[in-house]
């Protein structure tokens, strides 16, 4: 969910809503709490953002009407940026 906020603001930003937004802080605090209360999972992170990239191109392109071509094939944003509360596209 938060990669597809991300890629629906980036690709899409003069249809930017502060729901994006709110969505993309919600997200970004769930994930650090669940890294949290289980910190191992910070040592699959990046391979869970390999395996998730693709599922996120499929829903940014339904939600925003995009064709799956606009998206890059490959994550555009660093772990530091999807993860950073002050970080929008």
């Amino acid at each position: 969910i938060l990669l597809i906020h991300l890629l629906k603001l980036k690709y899409q930003p003069a249809r930017a809503s502060n729901g994006w937004r709110g969505t993309i802080s919600e997200q970004r605090r769930r994930i650090k709490r669940l890294l949290k209360e289980m910190p191992n999972l910070a040592n699959s992170i990046d391979e869970y953002l390999l395996d998730a990239y693709p599922d996120a191109v499929d829903g940014a392109a339904a939600e925003t009407g995009l064709p799956k071509a606009t998206f890059p094939t490959s994550n555009p944003f660093t772990g530091q940026q999807i993860f950073d509360p002050d970080y929008l596209p």
